[in-house]
């Protein structure tokens, strides 16, 4: 896959912009009212409008930068979503190493794992992968709450245990971490509109990896 592993979108435009998480789901009413949903993504697909985040000549200059660097659709990179970026669930806080837990050691002597943060309500829960985990201080693994031994790679989200976990530790962690994303237009419309500079729509969409 073509990714530029340290292209990180420019986050005073990414903080301005508009979106979020979203699902594709075939929905078939029948002839009675009622109706049948499938959900087709396992877990939801980020996309945003990032022009809503551009308000100055200088920025647009960036976004046209960053656009070109990235030939456009053609490289994917990191996305800073301002409002979810951190395992920790108080917005603000810092993350810890207990945020998330991945599994429970069931005897088989699990070592390899991959990140995910689970979404909750009621007996729901959805699990979305996390595939560019950031490589920063906040970033912890715990066994039952003390810090282990682990390699992690940050390009994956795959995390490989010094020391199998043995029947009965609880395996969690806790960081902040990007979206993976990529243009969602294969051309800039740019012009000078009173205090929005260029397109009403510069789509970025997440790439499911």
């Amino acid at each position: 896959m073509n990714f530029i592993e340290d292209a990180i979108f420019p986050t005073d435009i990414s903080d301005g912009s508009l979106g979020g998480p979203g699902f594709k789901t075939n929905v078939r009413v029948y002839g009675s009212g009622y109706e049948s949903r499938r959900v087709r993504w396992p877990y939801p697909r980020h996309a945003y409008n990032v022009a809503y985040g551009v308000k100055t000549a200088q920025q647009m200059q960036s976004l046209i930068n960053f656009y070109t660097a990235m030939d456009g659709k053609g490289y994917g990179f990191r996305y800073v979503d301002p409002l979810d970026n951190s395992t920790s669930p108080m917005q603000g806080a810092a993350p810890t190493g207990d945020d998330v837990v991945l599994v429970n050691g069931d005897g088989d002597g699990t070592s390899v794992v991959q990140l995910f943060k689970p979404s909750t309500e009621g007996s729901r829960t959805t699990f979305r992968p996390i595939k560019k985990p950031v490589d920063n201080a906040n970033f912890a693994v715990n066994v039952d709450a003390s810090p282990v031994g682990y390699t992690m790679d940050f390009t994956t989200g795959i995390l490989t245990l010094t020391v199998p976990l043995v029947l009965g530790q609880v395996l969690s962690w806790g960081g902040n971490y990007h979206v993976p994303c990529r243009f969602d237009t294969d051309q800039l419309q740019i012009t000078l509109q009173g205090p929005l500079i260029g397109n009403t729509n510069i789509g970025v969409v997440e790439i499911f990896t």
